[in-house]
């Protein structure tokens, strides 16, 4: 009897999906990339929401007039960033091909975007649009899904809020 509740605790235990999700293993690197993008971005005297907002609508804006986005940090903040992060989570998240930094497909944060993407069909399209390419390259579509759609994330969501750090961050980084 007791062997029979030892399996099945075991067994709910280690098939819980979200036991260590992406966020909560990785809490100290995500919270260092969500706070480089939002210095980069807001101003202290914004609420979260209208950083945002302001953000995006600028985005928007450049990215009509002037053919892409034209966002405020430079390459070797994100530089200075990958050296702060653990080179584990940045594995979850990137890979180098040769000179070429592409998404980690088989990374912990892919797996976070095809959760997010149950709920979100931004999302959704999002990482469809890479499936043809070997490597998962941020692709022209993928750059308007999110400047156009920015509305459909909650940011207040903490996976959203990553999900574009990581999206800008990783066009930086020469993505």
């Amino acid at each position: 009897m007791k062997y029979s509740l030892l399996c099945i605790v075991t067994i709910v235990m280690c098939s819980s999906p979200d036991r260590h999700s992406f966020i909560e293993k990785y809490e100290e690197d995500n919270n260092k990339l969500i706070a480089f993008f939002e210095k980069s971005i807001c101003s202290e005297s914004e609420s979260l929401d209208e950083c945002y907002e302001t953000f995006f609508e600028k985005e928007l804006q450049d990215m009509i007039e002037k053919g892409g986005y034209n966002f405020t940090f430079d390459k070797s903040g994100v530089d200075s960033l990958f050296s702060e992060i653990s080179p584990e989570f940045w594995n979850e998240i990137w890979i180098k091909n040769g000179n070429n930094i592409t998404f980690n497909k088989k990374g912990k944060y892919f797996k976070l975007l095809k959760k997010l993407s149950k709920n979100n069909p931004y999302v959704h399209k999002y990482i469809n649009s890479c499936s043809m390419f070997k490597y998962f390259i941020i692709t022209p579509i993928m750059q308007e899904i999110v400047g156009v759609n920015y509305d459909s994330f909650d940011m207040n969501n903490k996976a959203y809020r990553l999900f574009v750090a990581i999206h800008f961050i990783s066009i930086k980084s020469g993505m």
